[in-house]
């Protein structure tokens, strides 16, 4: 009796169970990849509604410092601010967009505090928009709240 044809199926059997294997680990790493960057309805309206009803700052004072620009900002609002988002004109006419303005804790409510926001260059223009923690703990950007300074 010769065994010369449960070889190649042993190799067929296992090659499949390898394929099926490695497709399962790709479906499940995409779904959870695909729900942390999907966001829900619930969460798209509660940020909008925080955003357009509880965010408020004024921008109350910029210094140009060396290596970039000190500014002092109030939140005039009864919700605390994670961070800022800040975008820099540049007299080049080059725009740098900075994600966190500085690693410091939040601006808490009614709270007036001095930022550093470091960049190469000359600043003519800076942009903020502020960030937001929603009940989830994830962090958002209000998008429509942009205050903007001149820097002299």
């Amino acid at each position: 009796m010769t065994k010369k044809g449960i070889s190649p199926l042993i190799a067929i059997i296992l090659s499949i169970g390898v394929v099926v294997m490695i497709t399962s680990l790709v479906i499940i790493w995409s779904k959870d990849v695909f729900k942390e960057t999907m966001k829900s309805p619930e969460e798209d309206a509660e940020a909008e509604m925080i955003c357009e009803t509880k965010i408020e700052f004024n921008i109350e004072d910029t210094i140009p410092i060396d290596e970039g620009t000190e500014i002092t900002i109030t939140n005039a609002a009864n919700t605390q601010i994670e961070n800022f988002v800040a975008r820099v004109y540049l007299d080049n006419g080059e725009v740098r967009m900075i994600e966190g303005i500085e690693a410091v804790d939040t601006l808490e409510a009614h709270d007036t505090k001095s930022y550093t926001i470091s960049y190469d260059g000359v600043a003519t223009k800076i942009e903020l928009v502020p960030k937001i923690k929603l009940k989830e703990g994830k962090t958002t950007i209000c998008k429509k709240k942009i205050e903007e300074t001149i820097v002299s």
